[in-house]
């Protein structure tokens, strides 16, 4: 039920016409009844890195390098508040690496040089845009209580001028926005 939840969320919004635009961001958060909370965040590149080609310079390469372990930290990511007693339980990016720009997700495999190579352009789309998506997973010890819905995105990454949300729990779902001057949402129960 979880994945379907996601995945509906996800598809619903690219059903709904979801346009690359520089500055805006989305996320779509799923929370099932036994606490487990699962986050998708797609940022424009030029958001997060400043430019959205593959790093060619050592300067660019530490930009990204440093981008990442931002975006790999779950509390940078996505927060509640401390009722719920939420606990991060994983980070995976796809975005630019500071190796070369391929993305894959670390999914505990050896690299496989090939393999980098053969995708170190998708995320380019004819080297025009790039989207950086961040998945986080959170366990949530009381999640009925969770009441707020936060980011520290807009304090890391100022190029970042909105994230559209949406939340689906087991019985309400809710469309917000993040803005740097209201980097939270409240349910309303």
């Amino acid at each position: 039920m979880f994945d379907t939840l996601l995945t509906l969320m996800l598809v619903t919004s690219a059903q709904a016409g979801h346009v690359h635009e520089h500055g805006h961001g989305r996320v779509a958060i799923a929370v099932t009844g036994d606490g487990q909370v699962e986050a998708e965040f797609e940022i424009p590149g030029d958001s997060v890195y400043g430019f959205e080609h593959a790093p060619r310079t050592s300067e660019e390469r530490a930009i990204v390098q440093r981008a990442n372990a931002l975006l790999s930290d779950p509390a940078v990511l996505l927060r509640f508040n401390d009722r719920a007693g939420c606990v991060a339980t994983g980070a995976a990016l796809n975005g630019h690496e500071d190796s070369g720009g391929s993305s894959h997700q670390d999914d505990g495999h050896p690299d496989d040089d090939d393999e980098d190579e053969a995708h170190a352009g998708d995320n380019h789309h004819g080297g025009g845009h790039s989207e950086v998506t961040v998945t986080v997973s959170f366990q949530c010890e009381h999640p009925n209580r969770i009441a707020i819905v936060g980011t520290n995105l807009f304090a890391r990454f100022p190029r970042i001028e909105d994230i559209e949300g949406v939340l689906v729990t087991d019985s309400a779902q809710a469309a917000f926005a993040w803005t740097p001057r209201d980097m939270e949402y409240r349910l309303t129960r």
